[in-house]
């Protein structure tokens, strides 16, 4: 078995160098080329440089924007209305469930989010109370 692989590395060998030599020996003009097509058949085509179809690429581009603000702002509807949610259950006394907590706090890192949370936790705060309210009449029975 190792004989016969020699003798094939060997063939391999000899054969690879015939062609070497036999593609050297020749003249240069009469050599093929190293690639299976000739410089002279192909045809080289130069970048145009005025660009034509400009406005597609703009479309396509306001398009994408549009679609990312749109996404953006469902995007903040949707976590707006899921701390409307929490502050209600927290305001009713239930808290924050263990599912919901890691949204909230990767929410609470935005100060947009934590400004929202506390208008809705003292809405209370607003009211003013006059000396009216805390007055209570005397009942005669």
């Amino acid at each position: 078995m190792i004989i016969f692989a020699s003798f094939l590395n060997f063939l391999i060998a000899s054969s690879s160098d015939n062609t070497r030599q036999s593609t050297t020996s020749l003249p240069r003009a009469n050599r093929p080329p190293p690639f299976p097509f000739p410089k002279q058949n192909r045809k080289m085509e130069k970048p145009n440089p005025v660009k034509h179809g400009g406005t597609t690429s703009n479309n396509n581009m306001l398009l994408a924007r549009q679609q990312i603000v749109e996404t953006k702002a469902n995007t903040h509807s949707e976590n707006q209305q899921f701390l409307k949610d929490i502050v209600s259950n927290v305001l009713d006394g239930q808290g924050i469930g263990w599912l919901k907590i890691n949204r909230v706090k990767k929410l609470m890192e935005d100060e947009n989010y934590r400004n929202f949370v506390l208008s809705r936790l003292n809405v209370n705060l607003d009211k003013k109370y006059s000396d009216e309210d805390d007055h209570i009449e005397d009942i005669v029975c």
